[in-house]
């Protein structure tokens, strides 16, 4: 595994808030990340995941920290010098950020998300939970393919195509929908389960995998 499969796996959590990533001290490796807020101010270490007591220390912007947990949805354990506390998972980037903003950005005006639409993505990501495993792709034909989606649906466009044999990493999954990782490339996506087979259990799922 390398570090931009970590990095499209946290930015696809910090962006759905909804998708589970593999915690990193499953990984065997070490992580680092620089913060980045979009006012130039530092970010607050806490000694908890939470905004109840004051913080520890304040961690300038563009300062590379240690990676050690994803904690939940909002929070990240991260090591800084002599301290070792908790951060806000969003102002964090594995980019090391340009020169520290002087001032504020006008915001773009963008529109509301209508009621339903908001209920389409909270059906569309409902039901992960974190797993870590290996795969290989099994379509219906030796000679098909699957496609792997930016969304678990059959709406969402594919990212790339993959055939049988195929080995990719699970990281979380519903019922229906795996995401996914190329240890190859560091691409994360969402396939069918129906359309993967643990490496070591004996049976491949049958389906059109060229249509998933």
């Amino acid at each position: 595994m390398n570090k931009r499969l970590i990095s499209l796996a946290l930015a696809t959590l910090l962006i759905l808030a909804s998708i589970p990533v593999a915690a990193l001290g499953s990984l065997g490796e070490t992580w680092h990340a620089y913060v980045y807020t979009s006012n130039g101010k530092g970010l607050n270490l806490r000694q908890t995941p939470s905004t109840d007591l004051k913080p520890i220390a304040t961690i300038p912007y563009g300062a590379k920290v240690t990676l050690h947990d994803y904690i939940n949805k909002t929070w990240v354990e991260v090591e800084y010098g002599q301290y070792r506390g908790y951060v806000m998972g969003r102002y964090l980037t594995y980019d090391k950020p340009g020169p520290k903003p002087t001032t504020k950005p006008a915001p773009n005006p963008t529109p509301k998300p209508s009621p339903d639409y908001q209920t389409s993505l909270k059906q569309i990501f409902s039901g992960f939970t974190f797993t870590h495993y290996e795969v290989q792709v099994r379509p219906s034909t030796s000679g098909g393919f699957v496609h792997m989606r930016w969304a678990p649906t059959k709406a969402s466009d594919p990212i790339r195509d993959y055939h049988q044999n195929d080995v990719l990493t699970v990281i979380a999954q519903n019922k229906t929908w795996a995401q996914v990782v190329d240890p190859n490339t560091g691409i994360t996506g969402f396939m069918m389960r129906a359309f993967l087979t643990e490496i070591g259990v004996g049976g491949a799922n049958s389906g059109d995998g060229s249509g998933s």
